[in-house]
C-alpha cells in the first residue's frame, strides 16, 4: 500500500493556528458537569479536601466524606469562594464495583449512549485521566469515525489527540501518533534514519556519501535510469551542509558547539517563523526566526523531486520503495515538529530534542534534551522558570544525566552516573563551570551527584497505563 506524502499546506497552516493559541486543549480548565479523577492527598478540614489532578494539587469541598485510598471519580457541581464544589461520582475500587457497573454509572451520569465504543472510549479517559463529559465524548466518538473506524488503533489515536490538544485533523494525528509510536525504535531521534537515508540516494545517483561509504543496492543500475532536475541536487546540497552543521564537535570549542546546537534544537522546531532562542525584552522561548534550517521543507521538496522522477516506474520497484521510505521518514519528522507546538498546551508541557551525533575522539555518541514549563500559568516556556533534562550516552563515562533547574538567576543542578571516578571528575571540575556561568550572571549552586546504575528514557511516550491494546506508555522526568 503506497503511504501518502504529508500536505505541507495543511502543516503549515496548522502550525500558524497553534502558534496563535488558537487549538482547542480539552480540560485546561475544570468546566461545570465535567467528571475528572484523582486522588485523595488530605482531609484539610471538615468537608474540603487536598486532590491530585494529574500533576496539580487542588482544594474542593466536597459534602460526601471522600475516601483516602485508591482514585476517584468526581463531577464539577461548581465553584465557591474560589475553591472547586464537587460531587462524588465514584471511588474507582475494583473490589467495591465491577468495571461494567462502573461504566455503566458513568454512561448514566452523563446521560449518553451505551455502546460498545463509548465504553471503550471512557475507560481509555479513565486510563488516560482524560476529564469526563458528554460533549468530550461525543468529539472522541466523531473523531474515531473520522479517523477510520472503531479500531484499537484509532481510539489510541483518539484518546492522543484530546489528551495532548492535537488539532482535530486525521493527518495531523496520524503524524504525531507515528512519531510517538516509534519513539522507541529510533532512541537517537529521526537524523541518523535521514541520514542513512541520503547515502543510499547518493549512492543510487553515483555521487560521494556524506559520510562513510555505503554500497548501493543491487538495482543500483535501474535506479541511476532516474535522473533529478537541477533542484533536486541543489536539495542534496543544502541537507547534506544541514548535516555537517549538526555534528556537535566539542574539541572545535564553546563557540562553535553553541552555534550547531542553534541549528539542530531550532531544525527540531516546527519553522513557521519559530525558534529557540532568548528575547531580550522577554526571557523565555519565543516565535522568530532566525537563520536555521527548515529540514522538513528541504527533504519534502526533495521527496517531490524523487517522485516525479520515478513516475511510471512500478509500484514494486526499488525507486518507489525508496521514496516510501523516505515518506515515512517525512511523516516521523513531521510528527515530531507538531509535537514541539503542543508545549502551549495544559497537557504538554515540555520540549524534546534528539542529539543524534556527538563527536568524541574518532567515533560519535547520542544524547537526548527535555525543556520542562515549569510555570503552569505561562502558555510559552519561561527562561527564568524551567527544568532542563539532559541525559548523554557517552563512551568513556557511561550514561550520564544531568538535571537543572532554573529560577532567576539560580541554578540549582543534579545529576547521575554509573561510575565513582566518573562522579569525582565531575565535582572537581564543576567550580570552574560555576565561573562561566557567574559571569553571564547566573549563580550555579553546587551539583549532588548520585552514582548508581539506571535507566532514563527522556523521548515522549504519549499515552500511558494501558499498554495492552498496544497503546503508547508514557515516562515522566522531573528534575
Amino acid at each position: 500500500m503506497e503511504i501518502k506524502p504529508i500536505n505541507i499546506k495543511l502543516m503549515n497552516d496548522i502550525m500558524i493556528n497553534l502558534s496563535l493559541g488558537k487549538m482547542i486543549s480539552q480540560g485546561v480548565n475544570w468546566q461545570k458537569g465535567e467528571i475528572r479523577q484523582g486522588f485523595v492527598r488530605s482531609n484539610v478540614s471538615g468537608n474540603e479536601y487536598l486532590i491530585q489532578l494529574g500533576n496539580r494539587d487542588i482544594t474542593v469541598r466536597c459534602n460526601e466524606a471522600l475516601p483516602t485510598e485508591g482514585r476517584i471519580l468526581l463531577e464539577l457541581q461548581g465553584v465557591q469562594d474560589g475553591k472547586f464544589v464537587v460531587k462524588l461520582v465514584e471511588p474507582i475500587k475494583p473490589d467495591q464495583v465491577s468495571q461494567e457497573q462502573l461504566l455503566t454509572r458513568i454512561i448514566n451520569q452523563l446521560q449518553i449512549k451505551d455502546t460498545p465504543l463509548s465504553r471503550s472510549l471512557i475507560q481509555g479517559f479513565i486510563n488516560q485521566e482524560i476529564p469526563l463529559k458528554a460533549e468530550t465524548l461525543e468529539l472522541a466518538e466523531r473523531l474515531v469515525q473520522r479517523l477510520g473506524g472503531d479500531t484499537p488503533e484509532n481510539i489510541g489515536k483518539t484518546l492522543l489527540a484530546i489528551k495532548m490538544g492535537i488539532p482535530q485533523e486525521p493527518p495531523i494525528i496520524d503524524m504525531v501518533y507515528s512519531f510517538l509510536k516509534n519513539t522507541n525504535n529510533l532512541k537517537h531521534g529521526n537524523d541518523p534514519q535521514l541520514f542513512m537515508f541520503m547515502n543510499r540516494l547518493m549512492a543510487i545517483l553515483g555521487q560521494e556519501p556524506i559520510g562513510e561509504q555505503i554500497k548501493a543496492p543491487d538495482a543500483v543500475q535501474e535506479l541511476r535510469s532516474v535522473v533529478l532536475p537541477q533542484e533536486g541536487y541543489d536539495l542534496i546540497r543544502k541537507i547534506q551542509d544541514y548535516f555537517r552543521n549538526i555534528s556537535i564537535d566539542t574539541p572545535k570549542g564553546v563557540a562553535k558547539v553553541a552555534a550547531q546546537l542553534e541549528v539542530l534544537l531550532n531544525s527540531q522546531l516546527a519553522q513557521n517563523n519559530i525558534s529557540l532562542q532568548n528575547n531580550q525584552k522577554q526571557s523565555r522561548l519565543t516565535f522568530k526566526h532566525r537563520n536555521s534550517v527548515n529540514i522538513l521543507e528541504l527533504f519534502s521538496k526533495l521527496l517531490e523531486n524523487l517522485r516525479e522522477s520515478a513516475r511510471g516506474a512500478s509500484e514494486s520497484s526499488p525507486a518507489r520503495q525508496l521514496t516510501q521510505e523516505g515518506t515515512l521518514i517525512e511523516r516521523q519528522i513531521a510528527g515530531h515538529q507538531i509535537f514541539q507546538m503542543l508545549n502551549k498546551a495544559e497537557q504538554q508541557d515540555y520540549l524534546y530534542f534528539n542529539l543524534p551525533f556527538i563527536k568524541q575522539d574518532e567515533t560519535e555518541t547520542w544524547g537526548q534534551l527535555k525543556i520542562i514549563k515549569d510555570n503552569s500559568e505561562q502558555k510559552t516556556i519561561d527562561l527564568n522558570h524551567f527544568s532542563m533534562s539532559l541525559m548523554l550516552n557517552t563512551l568513556s563515562f557511561g550514561p550520564v544525566l544531568l538535571e537543572l533547574k532554573v529560577r532567576n538567576k539560580d541554578i540549582m543542578a543534579g545529576g547521575k552516573v554509573t561510575k565513582e571516578w566518573v562522579s569525582d571528575l565531575f565535582k572537581a571540575s564543576w567550580p570552574k563551570l560555576q565561573k562561566t556561568f557567574e559571569k553571564m550572571g547566573y549563580n550555579l549552586h553546587l551539583c549532588s551527584w548520585k552514582v548508581d546504575s539506571f535507566m532514563v528514557d527522556l523521548q515522549p511516550k504519549g499515552l500511558m497505563n494501558d499498554n495492552s491494546e498496544g497503546y503508547l506508555q508514557s515516562v515522566d522526568v522531573t528534575v
